[in-house]
């Protein structure tokens, strides 16, 4: 939307956009980001575009220190003589869709480069398959749904039916849970099934989208890999297989229990051993990786260690956080369209202890501490194929 600072013409996000993806929630509180750019493009400028997530808006410090404000300062040093526009477009609690649908907008402004971190919600995002945002599962009805949020009749007579509904069924204060908490609803998804299926394949479909409508346009973007507390962060949910029989999940409990006890008490060679015999009934259960890899870090086994974190990551019921598999759609489709990766996956394990990313550079499960998002602003710099050190 247009704004005027000192006699000159600017654009800024218009905050009113996330109503287009929430309709059935009350978000008062969610940020949109104060980046402004000017109205007409100086010849001197380079305009960038960052889409995403929370992730990208910077949580929890916001404009103070998003990888979008720590690569423009990277960028200003290296590049004194041109005048750097740097747009974050990232919005709590969407995912993939929300970045397709922004794009036609987004490039309708000249930029110079897109930038988008963006997978970590794909479940419980807005519109995703599992969110209580949604309007089904199936791409055909999300993408008639986001056409249709253009239209301002629609935006009213959707509002208002929400309104009513809330009249109705009047929901539980939020209380201290988190936004994607309210979004997730404690709905649990198994790694493989259904629904995490029909997520992976629409990841890959919007993303392909993503990068199709820039290269359109001749407008260079970068992707993203997703990094994620590994070594910091036990699963949230741990589920058995659908095949589990209750004989069965009593023999597993039996192996578990015995790998908890000999962890207890620092006996990390056999506690591995009897955590490595209830992955061999049932490995679905995501808790049993996580113990694993503990027991194996402290026996300075780390690239095993790392695997397991990696699985109990993959299999954990309640997704918050992106699995393996997508960072491999990342790479895949990046690949077969030839747009470049910035590895923040890669960057993030290596700057860890032994390789393995956990609190050192996260606060929870996905947003980074500042040094987190300093290494994410190095590395969307060094994709650019410009990176220097800051003097």
């Amino acid at each position: 939307v247009p704004m005027e600072w000192n006699g000159r013409q600017y654009y800024k996000v218009n905050r009113e956009v996330i109503r287009r993806y929430f309709g059935s929630e009350e978000f008062t509180s969610m940020y949109v980001s104060r980046d402004v750019f000017e109205a007409t493009k100086r010849p001197q400028s380079y305009r960038i575009f960052c889409l995403g997530e929370s992730t990208t808006i910077g949580f929890p410090y916001l404009f103070n220190a998003s990888f979008s404000s720590l690569l423009k300062d990277r960028l200003s040093r290296r590049f004194p003589e041109v005048k750097f526009e740097m747009v974050n477009c990232g919005i709590t609690a969407v995912n993939s869709y929300t970045v397709e649908d922004l794009m036609p907008e987004v490039l309708e402004q000249q930029p110079d480069l897109i930038i988008a971190y963006v997978g970590q919600n794909e479940f419980y995002g807005a519109l995703g398959v599992g969110s209580a945002e949604s309007v089904g599962k199936y791409p055909a009805v999300v993408h008639a749904y986001l056409a249709m949020n253009h239209l301002r009749t629609f935006m009213l007579l959707r509002d208002a039916a929400a309104w009513v509904g809330r009249l109705v069924v009047h929901p539980a204060p939020g209380g201290e849970s988190t936004l994607m908490e309210r979004m997730a609803a404690g709905k649990t998804i198994r790694y493989g099934s259904a629904d995490y299926e029909r997520a992976k394949m629409y990841y890959r479909d919007n993303l392909s989208s993503i990068i199709r409508q820039a290269q359109d346009h001749h407008v260079p973007i970068i992707i993203s890999t997703l990094a994620t507390n590994l070594r910091d962060q036990p699963p949230f949910v741990s589920e058995f297989s659908d095949t589990a029989s209750a004989p069965t999940q009593a023999r597993w409990q039996e192996a578990f229990s015995r790998g908890m006890n000999l962890e207890a008490a620092h006996y990390f060679d056999s506690a591995r051993a009897a955590y490595g015999e209830a992955i061999g009934i049932d490995g679905q259960w995501a808790d049993a990786h996580f113990h694993a890899a503990v027991c194996l870090d402290s026996l300075h086994r780390f690239a095993e260690a790392k695997a397991e974190y990696g699985k109990a990551r993959d299999y954990d019921a309640l997704r918050f956080r992106a699995s393996g598999e997508f960072n491999d759609t990342i790479r895949s489709v990046c690949r077969s369209l030839q747009a470049p990766v910035a590895d923040a996956e890669s960057l993030f394990c290596s700057a860890s202890p032994a390789g393995i990313a956990g609190k050192t550079l996260f606060w929870e499960h996905v947003h980074p501490r500042f040094d987190g998002y300093f290494l994410l602003g190095k590395e969307l710099g060094r994709a650019m194929e410009i990176d220097a050190e800051p003097q």
